[in-house]
């Protein structure tokens, strides 16, 4: 049977865990959900703020119109998730993640640290990843078309395996860019 929650506050953990329930409309505070078990639940127009989600389990998980902000995200695997749609990640930590061959079009990526995150052949057209930290991620076969790299630092995309067209970057670390064609610029 699954539990239905909307527009309720959580600011403290729910006694029978989150497995195979509905959220609509709720706000998680505050809450230290680490390892915690999501699986078979649904979230629809919610938000985490300062909560830690850390090596969390998202097998067949739902998230639409769905806010991180100021949350540790460590070490998720989101491949293991059914659906994901308008997510938004603001001032989080996201490093050790794995997004492997997900559908993320649209998605915002603000102030985060996104370090050593595996997006290998995911849909990531019109993504905004302002401000980011993406030291050692691995976008091979991405769609990063008409996204926004503005202020992002320590990106390295190869140009050979990626769709990049018509995407925004900053100098000087576009000049990252150069590096698949092993070519150097003093």
């Amino acid at each position: 049977m699954v539990k239905y929650f909307e527009d309720e506050d959580f600011s403290e953990l729910l006694p029978s865990g989150y497995e195979n329930i509905e959220f609509l409309g709720c706000k998680f505070l505050d809450l230290n959900l680490a390892q915690e078990n999501f699986k078979n639940s649904i979230f629809i127009e919610c938000e985490f703020e300062n909560c830690n989600l850390s090596n969390v389990s998202f097998h067949n998980i739902t998230l639409r119109e769905t806010n991180f902000e100021n949350s540790k995200l460590l070490g998720i695997n989101w491949s293991e998730g059914q659906s994901y749609l308008n997510l938004s990640f603001k001032n989080s930590i996201l490093d050790l993640c794995v997004f492997q061959n997900l559908e993320l079009k649209g998605t915002d990526f603000l102030e985060c640290s996104m370090k050593n995150i595996d997006f290998s052949e995911s849909n990531l057209e019109q993504s905004v990843w302002r401000k980011c930290n993406l030291e050692g991620t691995n976008f091979s076969g991405c769609n990063l078309q008409k996204s926004d790299f503005r202020e992002a630092i320590n990106y390295s995309i190869d140009l050979n395996i990626v769709k990049i067209r018509k995407s925004k970057f900053s100098a000087p670390e576009a000049l990252g860019l150069l590096n698949s064609f092993e070519i150097f610029i003093d």
